[in-house]
């Protein structure tokens, strides 16, 4: 018995101090895309829609001001960057704990030959960026080569 009461306390004592490192894993980072926080995720959820005019990109970057954001393009590849700053912290406060996390994330997105890079627009909204790409007729870049 007395190995088996050991045996169990181990293990309860495995379980807290997981969910320690969870909990202190899940503080440094940006929220997991499952949802639920909790979980290192060093890229940014995104969703890819179309319809029969454009392309829309949705990212979730809650807690970022829009002038820490970055959109580029090039070669057909839509790369989104955001930062989450650090506040500057107040001297004499006195905190007992810290769960918002700061730092860089970004991803990156093969669009398709159809969508017109030219005209893109972004737009920020309770911590949701949406970029409207317009389509276009696909580019007519194939050559046929005769057999001599």
């Amino acid at each position: 018995q007395r190995k088996q009461h050991r045996t169990m306390t181990l293990s309860l004592f495995r379980n807290d101090f997981g969910r320690l490192f969870d909990d202190m894993e899940s503080a440094l980072d940006f929220p997991s895309a499952g949802g639920k926080g909790g979980g290192r995720q060093s890229t940014m959820a995104l969703d890819l829609a179309e319809n029969e005019k454009e392309y829309i990109v949705k990212a979730d970057i809650p807690g970022v001001a829009k002038e820490d954001i970055v959109i580029d393009i090039k070669d057909n590849l839509l790369t989104l960057k955001a930062e989450r700053k650090s506040a500057t912290e107040t001297k004499g406060d006195h905190y007992h704990f810290v769960e918002r996390s700061y730092g860089a994330v970004s991803r990156s997105l093969r669009m398709p030959e159809t969508a017109d890079l030219t005209s893109c627009k972004a737009k920020l909204n309770d911590g949701v960026l949406q970029i409207t790409i317009d389509k276009r007729e696909p580019p007519v870049n194939t050559k046929r080569i005769l057999i001599e």
